[in-house]
């Protein structure tokens, strides 16, 4: 399962747009996100534990990766829960606008026990890059603006089950 949401700058009032289906992927790009999203995050991001000052229940991230891990049905209602929590919070200054991609992972295998995990990824940089385009007689360069899959800006691995949570910021 893969959605996409646009969350902004409460401070700037930015906003957010919310997709109410999942991504419709092919094999390609499912192999792609685990290749760069998914394996990256799980070898050499930070590790992490939920915290809350008063009550671990009241963690808002703990919660709506609960529901998620426990019923992916809900998965993109949940998702949307998730990106208006983060907009609630961002209110500073440095936080940039940008795409915020869930990803439920099903069979990650730790020690060889399978577990469900939930991806989260902030993008708040594009990349120029070129593609080619064909016409007639001629082959030509375009430039686009993406998203880079060969690096993650901001993002966070929970591991179902309380076996973990690996950050990169």
């Amino acid at each position: 399962h893969c959605v996409v949401h646009r969350v902004g700058n409460r401070l700037r009032e930015e906003g957010c747009e919310f997709s109410q289906h999942e991504v419709r992927g092919t094999a390609e790009l499912r192999s792609t996100l685990l290749r760069h999203y998914l394996t990256p995050l799980a070898k050499s991001g930070e590790d992490f534990e939920f915290y809350h000052e008063s009550d671990i229940s009241l963690n808002a991230a703990k919660h709506f990766s609960a529901r998620i891990l426990a019923d992916e049905e809900n998965f993109v209602n949940v998702s949307q829960n998730i990106a208006k929590h983060l907009y609630s919070v961002s209110m500073h200054p440095s936080i940039a606008e940008g795409e915020f991609i869930v990803i439920l992972f099903q069979d990650v295998r730790i020690d060889g026990i399978p577990h469900a995990a939930l991806g989260f990824y902030k993008i708040e940089q594009r990349e120029k890059f070129f593609d080619i385009e064909k016409s007639d007689d001629s082959i030509n360069l375009i430039e686009l603006n993406g998203i880079p899959v060969t690096s993650i800006q901001k993002g966070a691995l929970i591991i179902g089950d309380d076996v973990g949570i690996f950050i990169k910021e």
